[in-house]
C-alpha cells in the first residue's frame, strides 16, 4: 500500500511580506513640520504602489481572476492608445471629411 504523502509535502501558510523600504528625511536645517514628513512618506508609498499592492493581497484571489484583470487592464491600456491616436489624427484631418469607405451593395433579384 502507498503511504499518506499529504504530512510530508505540508508547509505551513507563511505571511507574504511586502518588500521595500521607505526613507523619509528631514532637510539640512531641520525645520521641516510633521506633517510634511507625513505627506512626503504618503506621497513615496503611492508611488512604490505599497497600499495597491496591501489591498491586492488582502482576499484571496484565484489564477484566474489574476489573468481576467491582467487581460483587463490590457484592453483598457489598447483603449486608451487608440483614442490618442484618433484624436491625433482627427485633429490633423479637421478640416476635411473622411469619406465612408463601406459601400452599400445593391441586391438585386
Amino acid at each position: 500500500m502507498r503511504k499518506n504523502n499529504r504530512k510530508r509535502n505540508f508547509s505551513p501558510k507563511r505571511e507574504k511580506e511586502i518588500s521595500g523600504c521607505l526613507e523619509v528625511k528631514l532637510d539640512k536645517s531641520g525645520k521641516m513640520s510633521s506633517e510634511l514628513l507625513v505627506k512626503k512618506f504618503i506621497k513615496k508609498a503611492k508611488k512604490e504602489g505599497i497600499v495597491e499592492e496591501y489591498r491586492a493581497r488582502r482576499y484571496f484571489k484565484s489564477p484566474s481572476e489574476f489573468k481576467r484583470e491582467k487581460k483587463r487592464q490590457t484592453e483598457r491600456l489598447l483603449e486608451k492608445v487608440k483614442q490618442k491616436e484618433k484624436e491625433l489624427f482627427n485633429f490633423a484631418d479637421k478640416g476635411r471629411k473622411i469619406p465612408n469607405r463601406k459601400k452599400k451593395r445593391k441586391t438585386e433579384r
